[in-house]
């Protein structure tokens, strides 16, 4: 065999490897997406469902959020801490939660104060806030 036919050959062999190292340091940079998708009156409340797009290769033993409720009239309505561990490495869950003795209407966006606990192998705990982007169907629901 001639010599550029193998080294053409060897080249075609590393090519498709290129990019895994390069894929793999975006999925760690991924950030987690938190979706407000639906909410609900209930009996005794309002039922939230989130939708968690976890596409990191780290899985999240704890993720606990601290959340403020706002009004209409901009002042707070309630806050309030959910847990929404365990979320499995490169998969998307929802997640509902209720709000005991929250009307539905009265609730006009939510702030992400704080992500209080965050936990799993190989995660900082400390950065966690900085990972998350926030999204709903309604286009301004978050603050």
């Amino acid at each position: 065999m001639h010599k550029y036919a193998i080294a053409c050959l060897s080249l075609s062999l590393i090519v498709p490897g290129w990019g895994f190292a390069e894929a793999q340091e975006e999925a760690a940079a991924a950030p987690i997406t938190i979706e407000l998708n639906k909410l609900e009156a209930i009996d005794d409340g309002c039922r939230a469902y989130l939708k968690i797009e976890n596409p990191r290769a780290e899985r999240f033993d704890n993720f606990e959020l601290d959340l403020v409720t706002f009004q209409p009239d901009g002042v707070i309505g309630s806050q309030f801490l959910i847990e929404l561990a365990p979320l499995p490495a490169e998969k998307t869950v929802v997640k509902p939660f209720e709000l005991r003795a929250v009307d539905c209407a009265s609730i006009s966006s939510v702030l992400l104060n704080d992500v209080p606990n965050c936990s799993g192998a190989g995660v900082s705990p400390a950065n966690c806030i900085e990972i998350i982007e926030v999204s709903s169907l309604t286009s301004d629901f978050w603050k």
